[in-house]
């Protein structure tokens, strides 16, 4: 379904890219706005009204994954297509930086008044700490072999990778807006019970707490620890690379 938009909307875009009017580019910022809308408002309403149905129950469809995948689309297909590049950056990153606060606001209140709650409290046992934490920690050993193994495919895409480099992609993997979101819908759906609602809750939100309080905090210490905060370094490697990039336009 995001897919479909998204293809929808790329075609929008790039006839705007060929029209050559001065509200070319506000046009192409307003299709991507309203392609995220429509998107999640098809998914989470309309698809359940009219959508197929299996053995009487019909099939949902996820408002915030399919936005997603209509991200992806429009970031790979479209991008070329936009009039004003920065026009588009800078608007997004203002959306952004709204939605983001919005939802960890809400995430933590809601996280907060969960644990304060005395008919939430029921449903979170002490046990609950102690999986937190292994979540916590298995979300590291996950995301760190996953890097491992797309480290030799990142050294064939670009510039090497250093086991330093690696090690901060590992540490530095922060849960955010996304996987919150998905939090407080399930916790907000009359389907399901309150105990899976408020565990569901906890520990995603708890994840995410942890992540902000250790890995936020520590990654620039680890980053300086690594040395990969040294300018002189960092401009040389950029310097390198860059020309590496001139010679083979150059020979090509």
């Amino acid at each position: 379904l995001g897919a479909v938009g998204a293809w929808a909307a790329i075609l929008l875009i790039g006839w705007c890219a060929e029209s050559q009017y001065h509200s070319d580019a506000m046009i192409q910022v307003c299709v991507t706005i309203i392609l995220s809308m429509l998107c999640f408002f098809i998914a989470e309403a309309e698809v359940a009204q009219y959508g197929p149905k299996v053995d009487g129950q019909a099939i949902g469809t996820s408002g915030v994954l399919t936005v997603v995948a209509a991200g992806f689309m429009v970031s790979h297909f479209a991008w070329p297509r936009f009039v004003s590049s920065e026009t588009v950056h800078v608007v997004w990153e203002a959306v952004e930086f709204i939605g983001n606060t919005v939802v960890f606001l809400l995430a933590g209140l809601l996280w907060g008044a969960k644990i304060l709650e005395e008919s939430s409290q029921s449903h979170i046992e002490t046990f609950d700490l102690v999986r937190l934490m292994e979540l916590y920690v298995a979300l590291h050993v996950i995301r760190g072999l996953i890097v491992l193994v797309l480290w030799p495919f990142f050294n064939l895409t670009g510039q090497r990778v250093s086991w330093k480099e690696v090690l901060v992609m590992t540490f530095s993997g922060l849960r955010g807006a996304v996987g919150l979101i998905l939090a407080i819908i399930v916790d907000e759906t009359p389907e399901i019970s309150g105990k899976a609602g408020t565990c569901f809750l906890f520990h995603i939100g708890g994840v995410a707490m942890l992540t902000i309080s250790i890995n936020a905090s520590l990654a620039p210490v680890l980053l300086r620890k690594l040395g990969l905060t040294s300018p002189e370094k960092l401009e040389e490697r950029v310097t390198v690379f860059f020309e590496k990039k001139v010679q083979g336009q150059a020979r090509a």
